[in-house]
């Protein structure tokens, strides 16, 4: 048994809850823990707008459907973003929003003084514990792009704001 079993049994005493045999299912888990699993449906290949809408965006009552677009991404200008040398060089004057401190996302770091570029970040993350929530540089926005199938019926209406998360690995969200 854990330190954290052992916690909610003392806590239990302590509180009045008794000494049950099991702790709830679920309890000091990651969210969700406790609900099994469902599979989720891999495609090769991206559907057309309709068959986005009717098989996945409205599926399950309206609560949607997940899936995974396997290579979807292969042929973008972003996939390319895959060193440093080759960021700092195409974007490191681009502006940055957000760069924190520590390697988990609680919000409750605080922002990291002298980060306003992309090249400030940059020359630092790989020996800090920080990591970027900015919205996408401008410059950068060029190389994202949305699949075919969210392009129309109005779902990018609904995109409010878009995120570049970047750290240096082993951070935690």
């Amino acid at each position: 048994k854990t330190d954290l079993w052992w916690m909610a049994r003392i806590l239990a005493l302590l509180f009045g809850q008794g000494w049950a045999d099991e702790v709830p299912l679920g309890h000091l888990e990651p969210f969700g823990s406790w609900a099994p699993g469902e599979a989720v449906e891999e495609r090769s290949d991206v559907p057309t707008p309709e068959e986005f809408f009717k098989t996945y965006s409205t599926a399950d009552g309206g609560y949607g459907r997940p899936v995974i677009f396997r290579g979807a991404a292969s042929g973008w200008k972003a996939i390319d973003w895959t060193n440093d040398d080759d960021l700092l060089r195409r974007f490191g004057s681009e502006r940055v929003t957000g760069v924190e401190h520590n390697l988990k996302e609680t919000r409750a770091g605080g922002q990291v003084d002298g980060m306003e570029t992309f090249r400030d970040f940059l020359k630092a993350y790989n020996n800090s514990d920080i990591y970027m929530v900015s919205s996408v540089p401008k410059k950068m926005m060029k190389e994202v792009q949305f699949l075919p199938c969210m392009t129309c019926g109005g779902y990018l209406n609904f995109l409010d704001t878009h995120n570049f998360w970047m750290g240096r690995g082993g951070s935690k969200s």
